[in-house]
């Protein structure tokens, strides 16, 4: 069966009318295999967004947290009632052994039972006879010491007091009075009287402020002294000849090996 020359033209061209819009309606847009593969890639082979540093220590943590979680449950696992009680015995058994080895006088005998009768008092909690004095002393008493060193240094500078490090002009040398004791006694008295704050009020959050007034404060001393060099020729001497903050701490000094 034939068709004619416009029969076969109009059938060619229904599907091409059929996606013509009508007027005021929105064609629906063709269905496109290759953008919905596209999509696909997109979604799952490409990777997401980078972690940042917090979030990668953290996992990091979290990672090695489980890690030790893990070997500690091993360790447990292997022992036994059994095992632990021979390795006690035998732990008991080498310090009984131990303690009547070496020349009584000539073993460390000192050095041995000074950190025990301290961890006996840090359990009881107090050192008798001095417990009620020492807590007086590190309390309401640096804070008087503290108030009176910090008043003393003030009128001790006199015009050449100044917040910053650096040296305000004409600046003279101090190095008489409270001076003499302490490079910065001023400092030394504001510790003082934080530690001793922290102390008479039990508050250790005080008295971990006060260890970080230390550290800025010493910090800048330091530029003080730098300045002060510079301008004074003679502090190099005075930095020699005089401890910083506290005299009687500046004279300890742990043993080097």
């Amino acid at each position: 069966m034939k068709l004619s020359t416009a029969a076969l033209a109009l059938s060619l061209a229904a599907p091409a009318v059929a996606f013509v819009p009508m007027a005021g309606v929105t064609a629906p847009r063709p269905y496109s295999r290759l953008s919905m593969v596209e999509k696909v890639e997109v979604d799952v082979v490409s990777p997401g967004p980078k972690k940042s540093a917090v979030e990668a220590q953290t996992s990091d943590f979290v990672a090695a947290a489980k890690d030790v979680a893990a070997q500690v449950k091993n360790s447990l696992s292997d022992l036994s009632a059994d095992g632990l009680q021979d390795d006690l015995q035998a732990a008991l058994e080498g310090a009984k052994a131990n303690v009547k080895a070496g020349k009584v006088g000539e073993r460390g005998e000192v050095l041995t039972l000074i950190p025990y009768a301290i961890l006996a008092l840090l359990i009881v909690g107090d050192i008798p006879l001095l417990g009620g004095p020492l807590e007086f002393l590190a309390g309401p008493g640096l804070l008087l010491a503290g108030g009176g060193l910090i008043l003393t240094s003030l009128l001790g500078l006199g015009k050449n007091l100044s917040p910053w490090p650096q040296p305000c002009e004409n600046n003279v040398l101090i190095t008489t009075g409270v001076y003499s004791i302490c490079r910065h006694p001023m400092y030394a008295g504001l510790l003082a009287f934080s530690f001793g704050l922290g102390f008479a009020t039990d508050s250790f959050t005080r008295i971990a402020l006060a260890a970080l007034l230390l550290y800025t404060l010493d910090k800048k001393a330091t530029e003080e002294e730098k300045a002060l060099e510079a301008v004074h020729p003679a502090y190099k001497t005075y930095q020699e000849e005089v401890p910083k903050f506290f005299p009687l701490l500046d004279k300890i000094s742990l043993p080097k090996n």
